[in-house]
């Protein structure tokens, strides 16, 4: 029976990284809890300025910074004052 649910949920994760990637496009993942924010329905709040995305963790709170310029998003800078003191 146990084997039946792991399907079941695997199944309904893929659902929902379906949806979020046709809806959004493009997947991050938190550098500090390893986790995909299609996992979670996407991040808690992404802010933008001209060249980065801050992006908040919705499972841990993290703040993260992305460099956009490029056709991928990659980690511009860990906020390691962050990194000190988790919460």
């Amino acid at each position: 029976m146990k084997r039946f649910w792991e399907r079941l949920r695997e199944y309904a994760n893929n659902k929902v990284r379906e949806h979020y990637m046709n809806t959004v496009r493009h997947d991050r993942k938190c550098v500090r809890c390893n986790t995909w924010t299609s996992e979670v329905g996407g991040a808690a709040k992404l802010e933008q300025d001209d060249d980065y995305d801050y992006m908040t963790c919705k499972k841990c709170g993290y703040v993260s910074k992305w460099d956009c310029r490029g056709m991928l998003p990659i980690l511009a800078k860990r906020n390691e004052q962050q990194e000190d003191n988790p919460q």
